[in-house]
């Protein structure tokens, strides 16, 4: 890989776009595959405050062993939590005045390798951010919200 500092390599990944290694920090965003067994310790203290019972939580976490048993929703799941989580870190930059940019244009199985990531993390966004550049568009332009969002 042409780069070897971790903003490099990681721009490399991201087909060379330069808005990765010229930002401030570059995020990688990871879904994290679901499994039913970490609610039991994420639940404990919901049943030892007495706001859930020992059933309930057993209920939930068969519920999950179900659902997660199927490839598929559990990648789903891992992709739905990290674009939330995202989305927050962009509204918490733009916040602050930072500039932010979503990357989804990168090699994620190259991105997992090069950044040591565990099986059960799956890399979804990247997100660039930093201090707007001399030049920036303000936004780039969009569609109006009648044609890509319907109220039902």
């Amino acid at each position: 890989m042409r780069g070897t500092q971790p903003k490099e390599r990681l721009r490399d990944l991201a087909y060379g776009q330069t808005k990765v290694a010229d930002a401030g920090v570059t995020f990688i965003v990871c879904g994290v595959l679901p499994h039913h067994e970490v609610l039991r310790e994420r639940l404990r203290p919901f049943v030892e405050a007495g706001f859930m019972s020992v059933a309930t939580a057993a209920g939930w976490r068969e519920a999950a062993r179900q659902a997660y048993a199927d490839e598929q929703k559990a990648r789903d799941e891992a992709v739905r939590s990290a674009a939330l989580g995202a989305a927050t870190l962009i509204y918490a930059a733009e916040a602050m005045d930072l500039a932010t940019g979503p990357i989804g244009g990168f090699d994620t199985a190259g991105v997992a390798s090069a950044f040591g990531l565990a099986s059960n993390e799956l890399p979804v966004l990247l997100v660039a951010v930093g201090r707007p550049a001399c030049g920036n568009w303000p936004q780039k332009p969009r569609r109006p919200v009648s044609e890509v969002l319907e109220i039902a």
